[in-house]
């Protein structure tokens, strides 16, 4: 974050909230991870892996001194009216303006300023980055983001969830602590008649292994033929969600069984 950016005030680390803010956020990782292949389809195309680092608690006073942050990006996030960042180290910017272009492997800006045009491209990109953070963190958390034209942020604490890309780069989000919420109500177990629980464990459910989604305008939807390929947006390296009756259960890897597609799972969820 260059000198420019808005002055925040330190404050101190938060407690348990922000540890439990922390533990909440780091549920959106692989999500996380997932939308920035989707907005940046360069690093599918490149098998970049992107690995998510432990989501920590900080201040935006600190990372508005962190001199590695070269490009940030502000949102709004609308249930709690506050706002944050995306931001963007060094490495990050070089791959996400080398790559939109047809490359991909430059880890160095040429200068320190962005041109005018570097610019307008690194703001038309990271839009789409947010965006499809949004899109993920709504799922996820039940948050509502939209981008902000004002890098102006009120002074408090921040969540950074760190998406590492594998050749260097990182791509954060840093979400302000109040927009999280860690004291949802648990609800009590209900007691269950032991001959229904019983009967109830024979009662099929529809497993469903989500392998990807695309949006189509209705146009392009009308013009579908047979014999087209339509792209899905989870990478072949990627995860897919397993999960029944609504509820995620497992994250798993694509795979083929005999002559059948298949997931193999490797994380539970819960």
């Amino acid at each position: 974050m260059s000198t420019t950016d808005p002055q925040i005030k330190t404050l101190a680390q938060p407690g348990g909230r922000g540890r439990a803010a922390c533990a909440r956020a780091a549920e959106a990782g692989p999500e996380l991870a997932t939308a920035l292949r989707r907005a940046l389809p360069f690093l599918a195309r490149k098998r970049v892996s992107i690995t998510v680092d432990p989501t920590r608690c900080t201040s935006f006073a600190d990372l508005a001194a962190d001199g590695s942050i070269v490009y940030t990006a502000a949102f709004n996030e609308k249930s709690s009216s506050t706002r944050g960042l995306v931001l963007f180290d060094e490495a990050a910017l070089a791959r996400v303006l080398d790559g939109v272009l047809g490359g991909g492997s430059a880890t160095t800006l040429p200068s320190a300023k962005l041109t005018s045009a570097q610019n307008a491209l690194a703001s038309r990109v990271s839009v789409g980055v947010l965006r499809a953070f949004a899109d993920a963190l709504a799922a996820r958390l039940g948050l509502t983001l939209e981008p902000c034209a004002s890098k102006e942020i009120d002074a408090g604490a921040a969540v950074v969830v760190a998406l590492v890309l594998e050749g260097g780069g990182r791509v954060s989000i840093a979400l302000p602590l109040g927009c999280i919420r860690t004291d949802e109500p648990s609800a009590d177990p209900a007691r269950v008649d032991p001959g229904i629980e019983a009967a109830m464990t024979d009662v099929e459910l529809d497993v469903v292994a989500e392998l990807g989604k695309v949006r189509l305008s209705l146009d392009a939807i009308m013009k579908l033929q047979v014999g087209d390929v339509v792209r899905l947006s989870l990478p072949l390296d990627e995860k897919a969600r397993v999960s029944a009756g609504g509820a995620v259960l497992f994250h798993g890897r694509p795979t083929a069984s005999g002559e059948v597609v298949a997931v193999a799972l490797e994380r539970s969820v819960g």
